[in-house]
């Protein structure tokens, strides 16, 4: 069996938070996460376009860069790549062949996940391609996530909102507590966390001798479909990732970026690494529809979309579609306030919230909904609908990937 397919048939939904296992999985390949310097970031939103906006930046600085990041929309190569471009095929089987041999020596006493799997494939996969640094996107939470047995040289925390109630806490303090998880003694931290979170996160700060900074979001000055304009302690740049939140990620990146140990080398590649980092499926205009496909999947996340699609669109078609362990009523009380009718349907995965169960939350908020069970049909339907009105495709990222599927074949059928 080669590498893939015995990943492939490991369980991806199960999460077993701890570092035991990936510990010892770590420690049997040598510990290769060891080889390179990193930049670690944890939060509840924003975490993947902060990862890409320093990757963009360290890559146009000319620094050989790896990035991992979950989850992944189509492909779980997309995960681990190097200088912009994804982990091949061969390679990757390659790499998780060595990863199984390891893994599989522990014994049973010590049962991967997925996602531990995946995390020390990417670890080893860095070092083998001998990158300076490499960013990493937590999984989920951060102090006992499978990422979190690196020494960055600093650390990232967006904002913290409510999420993975089950396996993170049910306070907004306990939450903050496990992102926290990712600071490091000494190792400087940038936040933007706010209220009780950033009063954690403080805390752990003074208890580890790190320092602290938190920032604001940059002054908005123009925002269209493709980016913003925005100012930031005066001087102007370019954001090349879609949504006015963006103006607080790139805050962060920024701030994170002058903090690090090479920082002298990245300063005049900065703006230039901002403009040009892409990120699929944060508010992804699709324009031959048209289409908006945004992979949001929290309150936080969905008040921020809502607010920008109504300054640029007003009202859009929806087509909706919740993992059954999100605040699906907070996300579709607000969607309704942008909706100008809502197909909901089911996004292809064992944790997706029955389409049905999802219109009835819907239908409290909104008349106009239609139930249909297959994602692919519910496209088709909006678009036979949807005349001049712009179509968003939102909820989850499992709604993204399907949506990006169809609109692979919607080419010979329209």
């Amino acid at each position: 069996m080669k590498g893939g397919e015995w990943l492939t048939g490991l369980d991806e939904k199960r999460i077993v938070p701890g570092l035991r296992n990936i510990t010892e999985l770590m420690r049997r390949l040598g510990d290769p996460q060891n080889d390179y310097r990193t930049v670690h970031v944890a939060g509840s939103d924003g975490k993947g376009s902060v990862c890409e906006m320093i990757y963009s930046v360290l890559r146009h600085s000319g620094i050989r860069v790896g990035k991992f990041s979950s989850p992944y929309i189509e492909d779980r190569n997309e995960s681990i790549s190097v200088d912009g471009e994804a982990i091949g095929d061969a390679d990757l089987d390659s790499i998780l062949s060595e990863v199984r041999e390891k893994a599989e020596d522990m014994g049973p006493e010590y049962p991967c996940t997925f996602f531990e799997v995946l995390t020390a494939a990417a670890y080893l996969w860095f070092s083998r391609c001998g990158v300076e640094y490499a960013v990493i996107e937590t999984g989920m939470g951060g102090m006992l996530d499978a990422t979190n047995v690196i020494v960055p040289d600093i650390a990232i925390i967006t904002n913290v909102s409510m999420e993975h109630t089950r396996f993170l806490g049910n306070t907004l303090k306990e939450i903050a507590s496990h992102k926290a998880g990712i600071m490091k003694e000494g190792v400087p931290t940038v936040t933007s966390a706010k209220g009780e979170a950033l009063e954690v996160i403080r805390a752990r700060a003074s208890e580890l001798g790190s320092e602290l900074t938190v920032v604001e979001p940059a002054e908005r000055k123009m925002m269209d479909i493709y980016g913003s304009d925005v100012v930031y302690k005066g001087e102007s740049y370019r954001i090349g990732i879609p949504g006015s939140y963006q103006r607080e990620n790139m805050a962060l990146a920024v701030e994170a970026i002058r903090r690090l140990p090479i920082a002298g080398r990245l300063e005049g590649h900065i703006k230039e690494g901002i403009r040009e980092a892409r990120l699929s499926g944060r508010m992804e205009t699709v324009l031959m529809i048209p289409m908006v496909v945004d992979g949001t999947h929290t309150v936080a996340g969905m008040k921020a979309l809502c607010k920008d699609i109504k300054e640029l669109y007003d009202k859009v078609l929806v087509v909706a579609g919740m993992l059954s362990d999100k605040n699906i009523d907070g996300m579709m009380s607000l969607l309704s306030s942008i909706a100008d009718g809502m197909f909901v349907t089911a996004p292809d995965s064992e944790r997706a919230l029955p389409s049905d169960e999802l219109g009835k939350v819907a239908s409290k908020y909104l008349d106009e909904v239609v139930v249909i069970d297959n994602e692919k049909d519910a496209l088709d339907y909006a678009m036979e609908t949807a005349n001049v009105r712009t179509i968003l495709v939102t909820g989850s990222f499992r709604m993204v990937e399907g949506a990006k599927r169809w609109l692979r074949t919607r080419s010979a059928r329209y």
